[in-house]
């Protein structure tokens, strides 16, 4: 009877023990991701096509940061102030809790940029003097529901640095009004 339990123990451990680790491209991820949320049948096709869309020059941003030109936008009103997208590489925390790692922007030897949040590594685009990147989350735009089925759009968030602090966003918030984040120190640019 022991010799049967543990049997099955090891037979249920064995595709875990031995299961390699599989190494995904985060923009594989994130295209299963988004495939799968635009495959509910609750969104409108118009919604649909414009996530595809907006997703397709999302990727082609971010394996193309050199196409990212010095110029920076207002964002409702604040200015990004980096001359380098490369100011954003590195350690961010909550101003209110310094210490906490909170996320970090990385740089791959392509040129690339990723943020890491959590456990998650997350293809970025550098834009407008902002770093760019989604979590492949597909919500309900804030369009009114003009068709049978909602309207949908790809959730996206900024890291921007204006008057010299950091900030994390979504884009309807006016960063300086949004969370504020503070780089680790050492890793400021001149």
């Amino acid at each position: 009877m022991r010799m049967t339990t543990l049997c099955l123990l090891l037979a249920g451990m064995m595709p875990q023990a031995f299961a390699a680790e599989p190494k995904t491209d985060p923009v594989s991820v994130l295209d299963a991701k988004i495939t799968k949320k635009l495959a509910q049948d609750q969104w409108d096709e118009a919604g649909r096509a414009f996530v595809r869309a907006l997703w397709k020059d999302y990727k082609q941003a971010h394996r193309n940061p050199q196409a990212a030109s010095g110029e920076r936008r207002s964002l409702q009103g604040d200015m990004p102030d980096v001359k380098s997208y490369d100011e954003y590489v590195g350690s961010f925390s909550p101003a209110k809790r310094p210490g906490l790692k909170y996320m970090e922007v990385v740089k791959d030897e392509a040129g690339r940029y990723f943020v890491k949040l959590g456990p998650h590594t997350i293809p970025a685009a550098p834009r407008g003097g902002t770093m760019v990147f989604t979590t492949g989350d597909v919500g309900y735009s804030n369009l009114p529901r003009l068709a049978e089925k909602y309207y949908c759009t790809l959730e996206i968030y900024m890291l921007v640095r204006v008057e010299g602090k950091y900030y994390f966003t979504d884009l309807a918030t006016r960063p300086s009004a949004s969370r504020e984040l503070v780089k680790a120190t050492g890793q400021e640019k001149p």
